[in-house]
């Protein structure tokens, strides 16, 4: 009985530390993303690289100085309710920062609103992380 119960111990220790790994893992494959929350369903249309480029300046005006922000992929995570999540991708670690850091800024003085919607700005972490 000790024995098992040692072997137990042993292998909820490895459960554990693997987790960790994982999610740490996950979370290095999406540092560079960046979530986009309350945008209204469809506003994007069909090409949604295109108006983040567009739209960001807009909403962060600190983004104006920065220059054009380049964004590798953008899709939707779709929920229920009237408004989604669009996750994003950037191709610099520096440009999600200043998105982040653009996005609080804002926020401390006004909403950022897109069509009567308020938008938040999160990075993207795995749910192990979330959670935690």
């Amino acid at each position: 009985m000790r024995q098992m119960k040692k072997d137990l111990n042993m292998c909820t220790t490895e459960q554990q530390s693997l987790t960790l790994k994982i999610a740490e893992l996950e979370d290095r494959s999406r540092r560079n993303n960046v979530c986009l929350v309350g945008l209204p369903q469809s506003r994007e249309g069909d090409d949604p690289i295109g108006f983040l480029q567009k739209m960001l300046p807009t909403w962060i005006p600190a983004l104006k100085k920065k220059g054009r922000i380049e964004i590798d992929r953008a899709h939707r995570v779709y929920g229920s309710g009237k408004s989604h999540t669009l996750i994003f991708h950037v191709l610099r670690y520096q440009d999600r920062q200043a998105i982040l850091q653009g996005a609080r800024e804002v926020m401390k003085t006004e909403r950022i609103r897109d069509q009567d919607h308020l938008l938040r700005f999160f990075a993207d972490y795995s749910g192990f992380t979330s959670r935690r």
